[in-house]
């Protein structure tokens, strides 16, 4: 049996009666004693029991454990953690060479695989959707959502938050140190000798050149156009229009007819400065109906009329994601202000920190139509007026209703557009407006 002295565990040497089984017995109460030691009374204790109940071959509660069964098989380690499934570092099976790589990698080989990577004058990272031509900001969230969509349509599986953001790190420094260098439009364009505008359509790249010859509808532009959220799709053009239709649509007097025509057409050439129109009229003047009519017809936007930047940086940032910057009933300009709309309008950048924690700059780019629309003048710099149009708009004679008028927009619109981008079409509305104008 087994004996306990001074806090160690013997063994007696088992009787010939107990014969190997009996010591085998004996080798398990031992191993189970091991294991309970801690909770059993003092040593001397159970001694003095065993020895006065006279339980020698009754070993009580060291028997019920059982004997102990040695096996001679190899015992498998534990699994690691890194080996335990793991949904903060999921991974795929890579059928060709059998080893496992991250779901982050296999975004970045899925989108390999679908877009082209590239990056523009500023380093900023772009994909191209290979099957629809259309551009995306890598960083943006169009582009990471068209990614999710399109991961989970293919595998069935959705990408953990970890992992997509990993891949578009790694696919942000693909485009800006493997990719070429490509220059990257809005809305319009002027390339191989044309003028290019993004009709914006989804899952298409479509847009219309413009050369002397009149206009066509390409289906794959030479352009890199990116579309920000908030843009909405043109009309397509239809043959057949004057330009005569807009008036109907909008409150300028017939003096200043032939300078909004002019701005129009200017809005399609972004190689040259642009003009900024100033709307003013007293209330019910239909200001900013006919401000929102005139963005209409190059650059529909989810707010075509936007309320005035309070920051400098907050202009360049609209201006940025938009072709025609629209403000809506300004009352006062800044003088900082006027200064940026003169960079805006001839073309510039801002340039501010990208991090408080590091010393990288980002600059914004841009050159961009102004128009605007306030009771009274709110340009005042000598700069911004030698780039301004002031029209002062009348008071409405004869109102119609708003919803019968955007019906007649949308309907006319098509053809509107079309004889804007005819050069024909819109020479002939220039010398009828001149004439007018003249007379």
């Amino acid at each position: 049996m087994l004996s306990i002295d001074d806090g160690s565990l013997r063994e007696p040497r088992p009787t010939p009666k107990e014969g190997g089984e009996g010591a085998a017995r004996k080798v398990g109460w031992a191993c189970a004693a091991v294991g309970e030691l801690g909770a059993l009374p003092s040593s001397n204790t159970r001694n003095d029991e065993a020895e006065s109940e006279g339980a020698t071959d009754a070993p009580g509660r060291w028997e019920q454990a059982g004997p102990v069964v040695l096996s001679t098989a190899r015992q498998e380690p534990p699994p690691s953690p890194s080996d335990a499934p793991n949904q903060e570092t999921p991974y795929e099976k890579n059928d060709e060479r059998g080893d496992r790589d991250t779901i982050a990698t296999t975004l970045v080989r899925f989108a390999q695989a679908r877009v082209q990577l590239f990056h523009d004058l500023s380093k900023d990272a772009f994909a191209r959707d290979v099957a629809t031509g259309e551009v995306r900001r890598i960083d943006g969230r169009a582009f990471q959502e068209w990614l999710r969509a399109s991961y989970f349509s293919a595998t069935g599986r959705s990408a953990p938050m970890h992992a997509m953001a990993e891949a578009i790190a790694t696919l942000t420094g693909l485009a800006r140190y493997v990719g070429h260098r490509r220059e990257v439009h809005v809305r319009c364009a002027r390339k191989n000798g044309a003028y290019w505008l993004d009709v914006g359509e989804p899952r298409s790249a479509r847009a219309v050149r413009i050369d002397e010859s009149g206009w066509h509808l390409v289906e794959g532009p030479p352009c890199m156009f990116v579309r920000f959220e908030s843009m909405h799709p043109l009309p397509l053009p239809v043959r057949g229009g004057t330009i005569d239709a807009v008036w109907r649509l909008v409150n300028v007097p017939v003096s200043a007819r032939l300078l909004v025509l002019a701005w129009l057409v200017d809005c399609l050439r972004p190689d040259t400065p642009f003009p900024v129109v100033e709307l003013i009229g007293e209330q019910g003047s239909a200001k900013s109906t006919t401000q929102s009519m005139l963005r209409r017809l190059l650059d529909p936007n989810a707010a075509d009329l936007r309320a005035a930047p309070r920051t400098v940086e907050d202009l360049f940032v609209a201006a940025g994601s938009q072709w025609v910057v629209s403000l809506e009933n300004v009352s006062h300009l800044p003088v900082a202000m006027q200064d940026a709309m003169c960079i805006l309008a001839t073309g510039g950048g801002l340039a501010k920190r990208r991090l408080y924690t590091d010393a990288d700059e980002t600059v914004i780019t841009v050159k961009r139509p102004i128009i605007l629309n306030g009771i009274s003048a709110n340009v005042t710099q000598q700069d911004l007026l030698d780039r301004c149009i002031s029209i002062e708009l009348p008071n409405i004679a004869e109102r119609r209703d708003i919803g019968a008028l955007q019906a007649d927009m949308e309907a006319t619109i098509p053809r509107i557009l079309g004889a804007l981008l005819d050069p024909d079409g819109a020479c002939a509305g220039a010398h009828s407006e001149g004439q007018v104008g003249a007379g």
